[in-house]
């Protein structure tokens, strides 16, 4: 086994609680101001010696400043004087104040135990507290009837006492009668005192103020508790005295009783409640029924007004359809008269089309210009042709020289090796066999020739087919362009027409198709909404001008479908709602304040003589109106007719409050500012869609437009297929003739191979002579010599005749190449003159089509201004007859003239009739019974009033109460899980110093406080697993965990001085001194601003030397 780790030095373990101290300084800190606040609240005042004393110390500032670094605590003992207490006739005690700790010594007898219960006493405490009389008379000194004891404390440092000079002098004064207490304020200086009160309560305070707990066992450890305290060292017993000593059974007992009285308070809170209740709802019994009896008469006096007004209301109606009417017919003839308008427009639209179509045809000149054109192009081929075959030809010349030259100087040096080496050969058939060879010659020339000739021949077709499929490619593109935009073209008024035929349906479908699914969802969730949702918006707007129709809705196209909302719960609900129902296609919302009242942009708007967006439409929602004018601005968004009017008019001096400016072109002008510069924009055309109501006449467009579309698409599809065959015919001959030159191609290659083979035949047989010509062979040598002169003079002038042809030949390419790109020019204007007039021809189509829609149109409007006219009339003759019946109802029952305008509709009329009849049936019930006065109503009102009252004040203390207790609930156990840590925390530290490894454990459920420790350590890291309890410990080992329980206990508490009588009792000399040095070290190092004093019978020679401890010793009693 290893040996034991050695202790660690108290240094060590001691130095690291600086922060600790510093901290409970703070709190003392706090404390200390918390006090001065009660103090100044109290309002004492220091007398005029007390001012004195206060001047006198001001003199030795300089000197307390060079006083020690540490805190100090204000409360400390400076001395103590006995007379006539105990056994001491007097007694003199000075204590030093740069030593906080002081060891008081002597023999049994000489009163110790007397000074420590004097100190105790003359601080207010109760003489059966110190277990030495069971009053404060029986402290008196034999033979005398007087006992006086005098504490002097400091009074500077944290928690000083404002009211009182560096030093508080307290003398009490017992007699067997009464009892005295004097409380002196003295200058520490020139002692000088001044009496500041002679009232326990003020001493009370002032221990309050300094913390000093005049009945807590470990501040006060007398004889008599610190022999109980070794010997019963129970669990409950130390969890009992860590309670007393920490004050926590105090607050526990205090809190349980406030929540006690709280409960009580809440009782007789709702007794009151449940009493205010009765009253209430007899008041508005007694108040109802009072209000009842006004009403049954207001209802009666309504109910007749009801049916007056409802004897006016059909002429109101009769005078509304007449309006109606007119306002209809009016509409129709504006309808009648725009339809004209756009009749005649369109019609010149028409003959200005029909110029166009009439001018749009081939010219002769551009005809003549072809014709030439491909006239000269023929020629200019032809040339270039012939040219290439006299180039080829004398290619092929200067090969057969440069051959022919070769060949002539073989047989040359061939003959002039040979001449004497003759063979004896069949002449005859060598000839024969050389002019079979010569004729085979001739024959493969003559085919390849022809040859050649066909192949130029298949040139030219191949140039020309190839020519014709490109036209037949473009034709066939063209077509299938025209076919896929009129399909497109197709779908899309088919689309138009579903989109017109559901808008006719349902108007608001014009703004998606799912928008009239979305608004029967609104209306069945109202009641999820705080406000209903308003949209779309562009079914609350109408244009007033059809004229700026397009513009108006090219300005506010992105506005139109969108949806407002009052707040971000109806926006999520509303997106909630439509993911529930499956709508995918969500629209546009805009949250934002629903007023109700439009607002007021008078002082906003342009001059009332410019026309702006605004001005040219109709809103019939205020709040839509609103939404137009934060969100688009449209107030400020100008109109104009023409694009130079908005350049001139927002590039010089733009008009004020103007944004931009929109013209009939959709181009927009921006105005020129000083932080921007003027810009002007050209937008693409818009066509309205959003706002257009003409609907019906766009569906019978839709079908005259669809069926022209029909024939379109037949025709083209048609001519495409024509082309397409066409183009497919080109290409198979294209091939065929590309097969067909490769054909030709190699045989050529094959003839002149064969040619090859038969030259190098003949030049072998030449070689072979016989006996009869070797005479000529010197001939023949001198002739192909000059043959081959010959060959080479007529090969220079052949090359210098191929590089003129060349030459010629390149010149003829560049102008066959420049004449067939004006013959394709040529042929690009004919195709945009045809496309030119087949989409003249298609407006044509359409604007007739519109002329006759327009026809049928304006027909109908005029049916329609027909049947009004005489439906007016009809209103206008009923609407007389029953004027003269209501003027002889207003004599008959001396009624006046009834306001035509605020007659309300038949439905409100109706319900409202409903309703009275309602009422007044409800009424006369609830009015059965003993009647009710105002007299009686205004005396249960007071009453309520006044029990409300108090129920309101008692509701608002009760809750402030449950506040106040929560709170302090909260503090204690914040305050108690804090000391709990503390107090565990520094019992370790301190059983740590012996060597030893301690564990405390405190249970408020069982009240117990057990307290572990182990004695022998293993080795280094790990310790024996026997575990013992304080009853378990040797007597030495158990009191030095005893003494280190009431060092961890002294870290919980705040008393500026603790007393400790006999302390030492039953420990042996090592332990002793252990604990002693313990407990010098402590109060010198960790508590330093605090007091200590130890009284021990015993010797106290082994305790180290320590500058900061003072050793006193009690003289012996004189009796």
């Amino acid at each position: 086994m290893s040996s034991p780790e050695p202790p660690k030095r108290r240094s060590e373990l001691l130095s690291s609680e600086g922060p600790y101290e510093r901290s409970r300084l703070a709190k003392r800190v706090r404390v200390e101001e918390s006090a001065k606040e009660d103090i100044t609240d109290e309002g004492y005042n220091l007398s005029e010696g007390q001012k004195d004393n206060t001047e006198v110390e001001d003199h030795h500032m300089e000197d307390r400043e060079k006083m020690d670094q540490e805190c100090k605590i204000a409360g400390r003992l400076v001395s103590v004087e006995l007379e006539n207490f105990m056994c001491h006739k007097h007694l003199l005690v000075n204590f030093d104040e740069d030593r906080n700790c002081t060891y008081i010594g002597g023999s049994n007898g000489s009163g110790k135990s007397a000074l420590f219960a004097a100190i105790n006493l003359g601080l207010g405490g109760r003489g059966r507290a110190n277990e030495r009389g069971g009053n404060a008379a029986a402290y008196i000194r034999e033979g005398t009837n007087r006992a006086q004891i005098t504490i002097v404390l400091t009074n500077e440092g944290i928690g000083s006492h404002p009211n009182y000079a560096r030093q508080i002098v307290v003398r009490r004064t017992i007699t067997s009668k009464s009892i005295s207490y004097e409380l002196k304020s003295r200058c520490a200086v020139s002692g000088r005192e001044v009496t500041v009160s002679r009232k326990k309560r003020d001493l009370d305070e002032i221990c309050r103020r300094f913390n000093i707990d005049l009945e807590n066992p470990v501040v006060w450890m007398s004889q008599d508790r610190s022999r109980e305290f070794l010997q019963n060292l129970q669990p409950k017993k130390l969890f009992q005295m860590f309670i007393e000593v920490s004050k926590v059974g105090t607050v526990q007992s205090n809190y349980e009783e406030s929540k006690k009285q709280l409960h009580d308070c809440q009782i007789k809170l709702n007794e009151c409640k449940e009493l205010l209740n009765r009253h209430q709802e007899k008041y508005e019994q007694s108040k109802s029924r009072l209000a009842t009896t006004h009403k049954i008469h207001q209802v009666t006096d309504e109910m007749q007004d009801v049916e007056w007004e409802m004897e006016w209301l059909p002429l109101k109606e009769n005078r509304e359809n007449i309006v109606s009417c007119d306002r209809y017919i009016t509409e129709l003839e504006m309808k009648i008269s725009n339809l004209k308008a756009k009749k005649e427009a369109v019609s010149a639209s028409i003959a200005v089309l029909n110029q166009t179509l009439a001018e749009a045809v081939i010219s002769q000149e551009l005809k003549a210009r072809k014709k030439q054109q491909q006239e000269d192009h023929r020629l200019k081929d032809a040339q270039q042709q012939t040219l290439a075959e006299e180039e080829r030809e004398l290619a092929s010349k200067i090969s057969s020289l440069a051959k022919q030259q070769s060949t002539a100087e073989r047989k040359l040096a061939l003959l002039m090796n040979q001449v004497e080496q003759l063979a004896g050969i069949n002449y005859k058939e060598h000839k024969a066999n050389e002019q079979r060879l010569k004729d085979e010659m001739e024959r493969l020339v003559a085919e390849e020739t022809c040859s050649r000739s066909l192949q130029l021949e298949t040139n030219e077709s191949r140039a020309k087919v190839q020519r014709d499929r490109e036209v037949a490619e473009q034709e066939v593109r063209r077509l299938q362009m025209l076919l896929r935009s009129t399909k497109e073209r197709q779908d899309t008024v088919e689309a138009e027409q579903r989109r017109t035929q559901d808008i006719l349906n349902d108007r608001s479908a014009r703004f998606g198709k799912d928008v009239p699914r979305i608004k029967k969802i609104l209306s069945e969730n109202t009641a999820l909404f705080q406000r209903q949702p308003i949209g779309p918006v562009g079914s609350f707007i109408s244009v007033t001008d059809e004229k700026w129709l397009n513009v108006v809705e090219f300005v506010l196209r992105r506005q139109l479908c969108t949806f407002l909302v009052a707040s971000g719960e109806d926006r999520k609900m509303f997106y909630d709602l439509l993911d529930r129902n499956g709508i995918s296609m969500k629209p546009t919302v805009i949250c934002q304040r629903f007023h109700d009242v439009r607002l007021d942009i008078s002082r906003f708007e342009p001059d009332h003589n410019l026309l702006t967006v605004l001005r040219a439409i109709t809103v019939t929602d205020d709040n839509v109106f609103n939404n137009l004018i934060e969100d688009c601005g449209v107030a400020g968004v100008l109109l104009l007719d023409s694009d130079e009017e908005a350049r001139r008019l927002m590039s010089n001096s733009p008009p004020r409050n103007v944004s931009k400016a929109m013209t009939l072109n959709f181009g927009e002008a921006l105005p020129v500012s000083a932080a921007k510069p003027y810009r002007f924009y050209s937008n693409v055309a818009y066509k309205a869609r959003l706002l257009a109501d003409s609907d019906a006449e766009r569906q019978k467009d839709f079908v005259a437009e669809l069926g022209d579309l029909r024939m379109t698409l037949e025709t083209v599809s048609q001519e495409l297929v024509q082309s397409t065959r066409i183009s497919t015919e080109l290409k198979r001959k294209l091939t065929n003739t590309e097969h067909e030159e490769g054909r030709l191609q190699s045989f050529i290659n094959s003839c002149a191979e064969k040619r090859d083979e038969i030259i190098a035949q003949l030049r072998d047989m030449s070689t072979v002579v016989d006996v009869d010509t070797i005479t000529n062979l010197e001939l023949e040598i001198g002739a192909h010599e000059r043959a081959i002169s010959d060959i080479k003079r007529n090969c220079v002038e052949a090359k210098d005749s191929l590089i003129a042809k060349q030459q010629s030949t390149r010149a003829a390419q560049d102008e066959v190449s420049k004449l067939e790109r004006n013959l394709r020019d040529l042929h690009l204007q004919e195709e945009a003159v045809r496309n030119r007039r087949v989409e003249t021809e298609a407006l044509i189509t359409e604007k007739r089509h519109k002329v006759n829609s327009y026809d049928l149109r304006i027909t109908e409007y005029e049916a329609r201004r027909s049947a009004k006219e005489c439906e007016a009339q009809s209103y206008r003759e009923r609407s007389r007859a029953k004027e003269g019946e209501l003027m002889r109802l207003c004599v008959e029952r001396n009624r006046p003239q009834f306001d035509l305008e605020k007659v309300s509709s038949r439905d409100e009329l109706e319900e409202a009739n409903r309703r009275l009849h309602e009422d007044l049936r409800k009424y006369e019930e609830a009015a059965a019974g003993i009647p009710v006065t105002p007299e009686l109503l205004k005396e249960q009102k007071a009453a309520l009033h006044n029990l409300k009252s108090a129920v309101d004040s008692n509701e608002v203390v009760v809750r402030r109460l449950k506040e106040i207790t929560e709170s302090r609930r909260r503090e204690m156990q914040h305050t108690v899980a804090e000391l709990t840590v503390r107090l565990q925390a520094a019992f370790e530290r301190y059983v740590n110093l012996r060597g030893f490894k301690g564990s405390m454990k405190i249970d408020f459920s069982t009240a117990t406080l057990d307290i572990k420790v182990f004695t022998h350590r293993l080795s280094t890291d790990t310790w024996s697993s026997e575990e013992k309890n304080l009853r378990s410990l040797s007597g030495g080992e158990r009191s030095y965990a005893t003494a280190c329980f009431i060092l961890a206990l002294w870290e919980v508490i705040e008393c500026p001085f603790r007393l400790l009588d006999e302390f030492d009792v039953f420990m042996d000399m090592s332990n002793r001194r252990m604990v002693m040095e313990a407990f010098a070290y402590a109060a010198t190092e960790k508590f330093a601003p605090f007091q200590f004093l130890f009284f021990t019978p015993q010797g106290i020679q082994d305790l180290k030397e320590n500058k900061k401890i003072k050793i006193l010793k009690m003289p012996e009693v004189r009796r």
